[in-house]
């Protein structure tokens, strides 16, 4: 039996004219629209296919200026591994580290005069820089055959948005497929920056230093409408291709198009799920949150790395003896002779992903001034 909602996207799908419809955030709107009462009829007894938690996951997805969290104990995704998460719903949210000549350090490691500026607005723009898989993550990859990673950021304080405030999010998509053989991407084609979805580069403004930034990866069946829809997005493989980018969005379209987006994934595997963490991107907000005493990341320029919550033991007992090379990481012994063979040589219950930050002082306030 059809469904309103797999004939209406499998007319767009025929057609062609999926891609325009998700660019426009009017598009968006009336595709959920149409899928929202799909899946209420689904509700009242007809058969469609429909993955409830799926969809509750990303109707719900980082609401555009949700509070802070505050400074009242640490919090998940702070301290790598003093109690990692396994066989909950929070073992694939990732854990947060940052690279520099110090090392490999936790969150609350990082001191407020380590960022800047002090205080006032900042733009920030980041990509993912390299991509790892432990074994098993691998194995689920190849024999489902279809993957896609989501980046987000999201503002926590409005700003001005054609004339209005508003707050504004940034949101971009790839597809990952396998090569002719099969198998998940060399390990040199798993790169991907936000910018290549979008027309031109983007400055993601931060009022107040402050925001939400959003990582998922997720797997699914190569045959499920999901990967149909990237199919259609992006024709590339053996690579994380470029699919979708919605650049400085108003938070009405942000919000429909997660709920557009939830209703088209059915049953996705993570190996990263991340409900939003709050960033503080100035030396002024790390320290009013508590500086690591609240589920919180500073944002500086430089290089971060994510690891599922379940596998952080697993990576903090050899994280002394590694150090980051060419965003991969390697043994500290590394010769600089075959960088992706040593990457794949350590850690190989472990999945990572590294990502290149830059953070600037915004020239000028982005903020909505305070009426008086």
């Amino acid at each position: 039996m059809s469904t309103p909602r797999r004939n209406f996207l499998k007319d767009l799908l025929v057609a062609g004219t999926l891609p325009a419809l998700l660019a426009s955030p009017c598009g968006v709107e009336a595709a959920t629209e149409m899928l929202d009462q799909a899946a209420q009829s689904n509700a009242q007894g007809a058969t469609l296919e429909f993955d409830k938690e799926t969809y509750n996951y990303w109707a719900n997805y980082m609401t555009p200026g949700k509070p802070l969290p505050g400074g009242n104990g640490v919090g998940r995704g702070n301290k790598l591994g003093l109690s990692p998460i396994s066989g909950t719903a929070l073992e694939r949210e990732p854990a947060f580290l940052h690279y520099d000549a110090q090392g490999f350090r936790t969150p609350d490691q990082i001191q407020p005069k380590e960022l800047a500026p002090p205080q006032g607005d900042v733009s920030v723009q980041f990509s993912v820089a390299a991509f790892k898989p432990a074994n098993e993550d691998r194995a689920t990859f190849e024999k489902l055959q279809s993957g896609s990673l989501r980046v987000d950021m999201v503002q926590n304080q409005p700003s001005m948005i054609a004339g209005i405030s508003d707050f504004a999010a940034w949101t971009a998509i790839a597809a990952l497929m396998p090569d002719k053989s099969g198998k998940l991407p060399p390990l040199s084609n798993l790169v991907f920056d936000p910018n290549s979805t979008w027309s031109k580069p983007q400055d993601m403004m931060l009022p107040g230093g402050t925001g939400h930034w959003g990582i998922s990866l997720g797997v699914q069946r190569k045959d499920g409408l999901f990967s149909q829809i990237l199919n259609q997005l992006s024709t590339e493989v053996g690579r994380f291709a470029p699919a979708l980018g919605l650049p400085g969005i108003a938070s009405s379209a942000f919000t429909s198009f997660n709920r557009f987006f939830g209703l088209i994934h059915s049953l996705p595997q993570w190996i990263f799920k991340s409900d939003g963490i709050a960033v503080y991107a100035t030396s002024d907000s790390w320290k009013e949150s508590g500086a690591g005493t609240s589920r919180g990341l500073p944002l500086r320029t430089g290089n971060y790395v994510i690891v599922p919550q379940k596998q952080t033991a697993a990576f903090q007992k050899d994280m002394k003896d590694l150090v980051m090379r060419q965003n991969f990481i390697v043994e500290k012994n590394y010769q600089g002779l075959d960088l992706y063979g040593a990457a794949q040589s350590v850690l190989q219950n472990v999945t990572y992903a590294t990502l290149a930050v830059q953070v600037k002082g915004s020239q000028a306030p982005c903020a909505v001034p305070n009426k008086t």
